[in-house]
C-alpha cells in the first residue's frame, strides 16, 4: 500500500524580500535550469530540523553575504504555489540597516542583484514572485494560492 507521502510531496521553502529605501532586492537567476534570466526573490528550501526563520537567515547569508538576527524578519504571507512542483513558502521581509550591503555570493546561480520598486516591477520578474510581492507584500494578503 502506498502511503500519502509516497504519492504527493509538497516542498517547503522560504523567500525573503530585502527592503531599502522602499525598493526590494531581486536576484537574476542563472544556470539553474528553471527561469534562468528572470528576476526572483532570494530564498530556498528548508533543511531538516530548520524553521522557516532559521532557513531565511541561512539563505540571506549564503546568497547575499549578510548575517541578520531572525527577530528582524517580518512575516507577510504564506504562499501555496504550483509550478513544476508544489511548494509551501513562508514569506518574510527585512528592512536593511545602514551599512548592510548585500553581495552576490552565488555568481554561478545569480547573474546580478537588482533593486526594484515593488509597485512598478519590471517585466522580467517571474510571475509567481510578482504575485507574491503584489498580493502579499503590497496588498497585505497573508494567505496566497498561486497556480491553482
Amino acid at each position: 500500500m502506498i502511503g500519502f507521502m509516497d504519492r504527493h510531496t509538497r516542498h517547503v521553502g522560504t523567500n525573503i524580500l530585502l527592503v531599502r529605501d522602499g525598493k526590494v532586492l531581486l536576484p537574476r537567476r542563472a544556470n539553474t535550469g528553471w527561469a534562468d534570466g528572470m528576476l526572483g526573490i532570494p530564498g530556498g528550501h528548508l533543511e531538516e530540523g530548520e524553521t522557516a526563520r532559521q532557513a531565511a537567515v541561512r539563505e540571506i547569508e549564503e546568497e547575499l553575504g549578510l548575517r541578520v538576527d531572525e527577530n528582524r524578519l517580518r512575516f507577510f504571507a504564506t504562499a501555496i504555489v504550483r509550478t513544476n512542483r508544489e511548494y509551501i513558502y513562508t514569506e518574510f521581509y527585512i528592512e536593511l540597516e545602514v551599512g548592510e550591503n548585500p553581495v552576490n555570493q552565488e555568481p554561478g546561480k545569480c547573474s546580478e542583484l537588482v533593486w526594484c520598486d515593488p509597485k512598478n516591477l519590471p517585466d522580467d520578474v517571474q510571475d509567481i514572485f510578482k504575485t507574491i510581492i503584489k498580493r502579499g507584500y503590497i496588498e497585505k494578503r497573508h494567505y496566497l494560492e498561486i497556480g491553482y
